[in-house]
């Protein structure tokens, strides 16, 4: 045996009872909202909703935004985007949807709030990051504290209903 097969041979011997762990961090796939204000209280409110996909801004498709006590159901001030520009507001029984064009008269309304479509829009504002500004005034009859829940979805990822802040309107004016 040469000098390097025997140096080897003891390296072999000397190093097998170790074990080697290495760390490896995968980047899932993700998709979150967040709302901006978290929380406050007034008759109307411009809110921005920030969707982050790991996919990329450019594939978010919905950001479903939704003020009340539960997400479905007749009675809830419920908007759903779709991209590039449409929003939908849910009536008051909670069965149809009323469309409306971001950046575009007329606001859509049901009896719980108003969306002012002229004073709303959606931007990336990074490769990652959609802004939705959402331009929203509530109604005297629709006073107390609403969650605020978020679905998004980009194609290949759902973000299901999560709860993502609150809101107060106020008993009278």
């Amino acid at each position: 045996m040469t000098l390097r097969e025997t140096i080897l041979a003891s390296l072999v011997i000397l190093l097998a009872p170790l074990t080697m762990y290495f760390a490896v961090r995968a980047v899932l796939p993700s998709l979150t909202v967040r709302v901006e204000p978290r929380s406050g209280a007034g008759w109307s409110q411009t809110f921005r909703f920030y969707v982050s996909s790991s996919q990329g801004a450019a594939r978010v498709q919905e950001l479903d935004i939704c003020f009340g006590s539960r997400v479905a159901g007749p009675g809830n001030c419920r908007a759903e985007y779709n991209a590039p520009a449409n929003v939908f507001v849910q009536d008051d029984a909670g069965e149809q949807w009323i469309m409306g064009n971001l950046g575009k008269l007329p606001d859509v309304a049901n009896r719980q709030c108003a969306f002012h479509m002229l004073r709303s829009r959606a931007r990336r504002i990074s490769r990652d990051v959609l802004e939705l500004t959402l331009d929203v005034s509530f109604r005297e009859t629709y006073s107390g504290v609403r969650n605020i829940f978020a679905y998004a979805a980009d194609g290949e990822l759902i973000m299901s209903w999560q709860y993502i802040g609150n809101w107060t309107v106020p008993e009278r004016r």
